[in-house]
């Protein structure tokens, strides 16, 4: 997933992996379009991070969502690209609507649908 965030001016990439019915976020990437490339720090330092501002990257985070609300406004630019598939979440619901991302667990007959399998 990626968004500009609005204080700060900063790209931010977010990578998650689907497990066990919940979204889990594995890595984090707030840069400066314009900067050098982001420092790398702890897991631990990330949720500080998020709300101080300032570029960073970090990896090996193992935060689970079962929910993900995205407000789309003016300057954020969400989008999420899931199998090589983009979605753009202003085209899709406009400015000053939300996108709500949920997770479940995947039941027999949609993994079969989804490997091609009879």
């Amino acid at each position: 997933m990626t968004w500009k965030n609005s204080l700060f001016g900063l790209k931010v990439t977010e990578v998650f992996k689907a497990q066990k019915g919940r979204m889990v976020l594995t890595a984090v990437t707030f840069a400066d379009p314009h900067g050098p490339v982001p420092p790398v720090v702890r897991p631990s330092d990330v949720d500080d991070l998020y709300h101080t501002g300032g570029a960073f990257t970090a990896a090996g985070l193992n935060r689970p969502f079962e929910r993900i609300v995205h407000r789309v406004g003016e300057i954020g630019e969400p989008r999420i690209r899931v199998r090589g598939r983009e979605a753009d979440f202003k085209q899709e619901v406009g400015f000053g609507g939300s996108v709500a991302l949920t997770a479940a667990a995947a039941k027999a007959f949609e993994i079969l649908l989804e490997s091609g399998n009879p």
